[in-house]
């Protein structure tokens, strides 16, 4: 899980290899057999691969990362429902991961631009800037939005220990801090009411099996599901 996320070329399962065993045409038809499912396709890429959708908070926009239009993953959005497809971000390095922020006004995404994965914040309005909110020699990825949209909460690389760590980032001020130092932690996600963070975390060191904690904002109340 984590090693790949560290490979600078995104290793991406594809469901149409044989070896998957899963048709998506298949997989569609099925679906659209049973009641109560809406499916409906919303990308309609020629070439390349669409993933990591995430819809606004306000239901209007999807934003995903596709390699649709060139070698490396970029940032894409669309209107729920329709075809045009904005491209958000233009990089020779993978953008990946996207975030909608509660307010559905901004964007945060993981990127290799600058040779490891740091978190960047984009706004969605025209010639707003991309702003560096994590990023130094450590790998740090998959943001997830505090409910208020202050905080970002993330996985950073500790190369010296050798797993991941759970870290927040304020979004205005850009300060950092680590929640659980020495305790592995990956792919956060905060609680509706704000008031605590779920991760998921190893049983054991160099371990492929996982168990679900929670942890307090303020690294408190570190509790096993």
């Amino acid at each position: 899980v984590c090693g790949g996320c560290r490979q600078p070329e995104a290793k991406i399962p594809d469901p149409a290899d044989p070896g998957s065993g899963r048709d998506p045409a298949v997989v569609g038809k099925n679906l659209q057999a049973v009641p109560g499912y809406d499916l409906r396709r919303e990308t309609w890429s020629e070439t390349g691969k669409d993933l990591n959708p995430d819809v606004s908070p306000d239901g209007k926009l999807l934003a995903f990362a596709s390699s649709s239009h060139g070698r490396f993953y970029n940032i894409f959005y669309k209107e729920v429902g329709r075809e045009v497809v904005v491209q958000k971000t233009t990089t020779e390095a993978d953008d990946l991961a996207p975030r909608f922020s509660p307010d559905s006004q901004s964007i945060a995404f993981t990127s290799f631009r600058r040779g490891n994965w740091d978190i960047f914040l984009q706004g969605m309005a025209d010639g707003d800037q991309e702003k560096l909110l994590a990023g130094d020699e450590a790998d740090e990825i998959h943001p997830t939005w505090s409910p208020e949209g202050t905080f970002l909460a993330y996985s950073r690389f500790n190369e010296a220990a050798d797993f991941w760590e759970l870290w927040t980032v304020e979004v205005k001020t850009g300060t950092r801090r680590c929640l659980l130092p020495g305790i592995p932690a990956l792919f956060p996600d905060w609680s509706p009411d704000g008031r605590s963070i779920v991760f998921q975390r190893p049983r054991e060191r160099e371990s492929n099996f996982y168990e679900l904690w929670t942890v307090g904002r303020d690294g408190s109340r570190l509790s096993r599901i």
